[in-house]
């Protein structure tokens, strides 16, 4: 089949009608009380959410937020070359995610709660994955002003983008004096947008038609922005899988110790480059010989297929573990 083919049995499953598509996103996107009301209400409950480490409170704050339309009317804009659409919709998007740093901040200052939950440390270390979803989340967003039975899944579609809580995050850490929050908070807001932009705006660009030659220098200025933001989360991404295999390394190694010594208690096992360094409490009397130390490097050597110097440190316990 050709793309005009396929182009044309698109549109018979759209409802692509450039008016209804701006009056949607005007109506939705534009600094009124409405909008200023369930963006405040959101942050709040989001921010909370986010100190007290509850995940229904969050989803809650992401279904309320109306900070994906912003983001459409700047994607509108660019597929239309439409300026005034392209300028409100980036003003607002910008006085929105202020507000929103601005809320969590002062939450976060006036009441008694500074312990990181796991809400707020898993939105610090984003990755290339987080970029993907957010990808996915922009083409159901784009889609759903022009599909009816994807618009009725508004609340799902505002779960996937995720663009409130990294924010609110960024507020918190900036409120705690903890700059990595900080910055890991505003990167994933950034990736966040700027996938769900540039995805919602190709769509749209493709959807309606618009001779403005704009319209390409637009969708490559987004485009310039994604693999900036992409490059960073390539590199997280790495790091990440290279700390979940270590994790895994260190339960491994973990388990052929507790296995070897039975009665005894492994307190810490810390894995540099080359070398596994281990400190194991032992019951006091017990003997440790040469040959059992090489059976332990053999057995993880061969668990975890990568070669290690092994430096075990005994310590005797005053009385047997075992009593």
């Amino acid at each position: 089949m050709s793309f005009s083919h396929w182009k044309k049995l698109l549109y018979t499953h759209l409802d692509v009608d450039r008016h209804t598509i701006r009056t949607t996103i005007t109506d939705h996107a534009r600094l009124s009380p409405t909008y200023l009301f369930l963006l405040l209400a959101a942050t709040v409950l989001a921010t909370l959410g986010l100190l007290i480490g509850s995940s229904p409170v969050i989803i809650g704050a992401m279904i309320v937020s109306p900070l994906t339309w912003p983001i459409l009317r700047v994607a509108y804009g660019i597929a239309t070359a439409d300026y005034s659409m392209l300028f409100r919709g980036i003003r607002l998007l910008v006085v929105s995610v202020g507000l929103i740093f601005f809320v969590a901040f002062l939450i976060t200052k006036f009441l008694p709660l500074s312990t990181l939950t796991d809400q707020i440390v898993s939105r610090t270390n984003p990755t290339i994955i987080d970029l993907l979803v957010a990808l996915i989340a922009g083409a159901l967003a784009g889609l759903a002003l022009v599909n009816k039975r994807i618009s009725k899944t508004g609340a799902g579609v505002a779960i996937a983008a995720s663009l409130l809580p990294p924010m609110c995050v960024g507020g918190i850490g900036a409120a705690l004096g903890l700059p990595d929050i900080t910055i890991g908070g505003i990167l994933l807001s950034l990736a966040n947008i700027i996938a769900i932009l540039f995805i919602a705006s190709l769509i749209l660009v493709f959807l309606i038609k618009e001779d403005d030659p704009l319209r390409a220098k637009g969708i490559g200025i987004v485009t310039v922005l994604l693999i900036i933001i992409a490059i960073p989360l390539v590199f997280f991404f790495f790091q990440y899988v290279e700390r979940s295999a270590r994790l895994n390394e260190k339960e491994q190694i973990q388990t052929i110790l507790k296995q070897t010594f039975p009665h005894s208690f492994v307190q810490t096992v810390d894995i540099s480059p080359d070398t596994i360094h281990a400190v194991i409490l032992i019951e006091k009397g017990t003997y440790i010989s040469p040959a059992l130390t090489q059976n332990i490097q053999a057995a993880i050597t061969e668990e975890v297929n990568k070669t290690y110097k092994l430096h075990l440190h005994f310590v005797p316990e005053l009385q047997s573990i075992s009593e």
